[in-house]
């Protein structure tokens, strides 16, 4: 996935749970995304597994992987996505004021 600084960003990750019970974890650069994190909304409905970033920063990009653990702690399924964000572009406006000088009569 490909934005532009400021702008959101998310994944999903479709499940089809073989066990009752499953557990969804994120990770960004194999770093453990805390389901408290501010900066990350996550979301699980049994099936789909979510994670939200809200006005992405250059820091966010990354890969991202999204983990289903069985109640036991086993592994059932893995999938892991790219996130680009690209800077924004500054436009720099300069301004030259000109003035007028009264000229003597």
């Amino acid at each position: 996935m490909e934005v532009t600084e400021g702008e959101d960003a998310w994944f999903e990750c479709q499940l089809q749970p073989l066990s009752v019970g499953l557990a969804v974890s994120w990770y960004k650069d194999d770093d453990l995304i805390p389901a408290d994190d501010d900066d990350f909304k996550q979301t699980f409905d049994g099936h789909t597994a979510r994670l939200y970033i809200s006005g992405t920063y250059l820091d966010d990009a990354g890969v991202y992987t999204c983990t289903a653990r069985t109640s036991d702690g086993r592994p059932e399924a893995s999938s892991t996505a790219t996130l680009v964000v690209n800077g924004q572009l500054t436009t720099h406006v300069h301004l030259v004021l000109l003035g007028a000088a009264a000229l003597p009569v």
